[in-house]
């Protein structure tokens, strides 16, 4: 989806980097991962326990440690 322009990668959040031990960013992808209408296709996280979270395409590996991923198809 970023070849198409349907995604973005999210690198900080409040200011703060985005990494496995980062609060602030699992508080942000906790309160994505719940929204209904409008809420992204597909989102790469650094906390594999989210990963199907909200029965939608919720994933984590390697690539997505340091950023959150969020695309629309």
């Amino acid at each position: 989806n970023h070849w198409e322009g349907r995604a973005a990668d999210i690198a900080t959040v409040d200011g703060q980097d985005v990494t496995p031990s980062c609060a602030v960013c699992r508080s942000f992808a906790e309160e994505v991962v719940t929204l209904g209408s409008g809420r992204p296709d597909e989102m790469g996280v650094p906390w594999a326990d989210l990963v199907g979270a909200g029965g939608w395409n919720v994933f984590s590996d390697s690539d997505h440690q340091d950023h959150v991923h969020v695309g629309y198809s």
